[in-house]
């Protein structure tokens, strides 16, 4: 593909990101950093993490787009140096047969509305259920040091003014 243009597909990544904010936003999640959307709670905090199937950390070779996205919760005790994606994800076996669509053609632009719509599909149908029930250490943050690295793993402003 030799007239591949590789800002062609950032730009839409970009965009596709943007559109995902505003659609999460009212669920309580903000754009915290590049890949990751963020919802605190007293002492912990629900986030959604997208990854991008085929680039891993170079640039785009196609105009293919096609998102993985991860569910997980990160209690503000917790002293492990990075984010577990601890919870449900778009290849887990209940996603899949759910069949969304998390991708589209950056350069025509074909599915990319299905593939937002499905982006929050998966977000409402799997997402949120399992944000409700599952099971998290909600015990007030004691360690300012484990605080301040929750806080900085989910890319969040270095303090809450509650715990520090």
């Amino acid at each position: 593909m030799k007239d591949f243009d590789k800002n062609i597909t950032r730009e839409a990544i970009d965009k596709a990101t943007i559109e995902f904010s505003s659609l999460v936003y009212p669920l309580g999640f903000i754009h915290s950093k590049k890949w990751f959307w963020v919802r605190e709670k007293e002492a912990s905090a629900d986030f959604i993490h997208f990854h991008l199937d085929g680039i891993s950390y170079r640039a785009p070779i196609n105009y293919s787009v096609s998102f993985r996205v991860h569910c997980g919760n990160r209690n503000f005790n917790d002293s492990f140096e990075a984010l577990a994606l601890n919870g449900p994800y778009s290849r887990d076996s209940e996603a899949l047969k759910r069949k969304y669509h998390h991708s589209f053609n950056a350069k025509s632009g074909s599915t990319y509305e299905r593939c937002i719509e499905d982006l929050m599909k998966f977000v409402k149908d799997i997402g949120e259920p399992w944000f409700a029930i599952a099971s998290f250490d909600t015990s007030n943050c004691q360690n300012t040091e484990n605080l301040k690295l929750s806080r900085k793993l989910l890319g969040l402003k270095a303090s809450k003014t509650n715990n520090t």
